[in-house]
């Protein structure tokens, strides 16, 4: 009698557990979520991977072209965008080389 009781308070808890789950809340949704909102401002899915930078012989070149990225990423700009900070602020320092990776990156 015991156990009937014992596995009949466990099929309620987790009938209440179950009911209390959202949809909203598994990953697959909030992706799904994020892509739409992205979409629905016309901006680009996805930011260059910052390891791209690593290519940058210059380690002062290669480290302020890592903040502009962080920066750009934390305001949502796209890669255009953040290429183009990236060309305007360093334009003095790049060499050939250098620009021709970074434009690469488009």
């Amino acid at each position: 009698m015991k156990q009937a009781v014992a596995e009949e308070l466990d099929e309620n808890t987790k009938n209440n557990l179950l009911a209390f789950k959202s949809d909203t809340l598994t990953p697959e949704a909030t992706d799904d979520t994020k892509e739409q909102e992205t979409i629905d401002r016309g901006e680009s899915a996805s930011l260059f991977d910052i390891k791209a930078l690593n290519d940058i012989d210059d380690k002062m070149v290669r480290g302020s072209a890592k903040k502009i990225y962080m920066a750009g990423k934390r305001a949502n700009k796209n890669s255009k965008e953040v290429l183009e900070d990236i060309m305007n602020e360093l334009s003095d320092k790049l060499d050939d080389k250098n620009k021709a990776l970074i434009e690469g990156l488009k």
